[in-house]
């Protein structure tokens, strides 16, 4: 037995496939937000001390739904590399949420 559909309904079917398909994975894949561009410091001298210090550069940080300005500042230099990586977003996988990632000395 052999069933037989007229074109228009398979044509229709597809379409509305494609269209149901393409709107939760566009939603999905979007761009990841940008923070805001840096705001300009004039880097202070280092304070003495008998330590080494870094310069940790003014940052944006996303806290409670919003950016918040992060001033920089001098810090001890520990166990940092001396690397400094700003805040971004990022998602694991598409499709997926993106999710902040604060900024941190690596």
């Amino acid at each position: 037995m052999t069933i037989r559909f007229p074109r228009f309904h398979l044509a229709l079917a597809g379409a509305v496939l494609l269209a149901l398909g393409g709107c939760s994975l566009q939603q999905d894949v979007a761009a990841c937000p940008v923070p805001p561009p840096r705001r300009p410091e004039v880097i202070p001298k280092a304070p003495v001390s008998e330590q080494m210090q870094l310069w940790q550069p003014g940052h944006w940080d996303y806290i409670n739904g919003g950016y918040v300005w992060v001033a920089g500042r001098w810090v001890l230099r520990g166990n940092k590399s001396g690397q400094w990586f700003d805040g971004y977003w990022t998602r694991d996988a598409a499709p997926s949420p993106c999710h902040w990632v604060p900024a941190h000395w690596l």
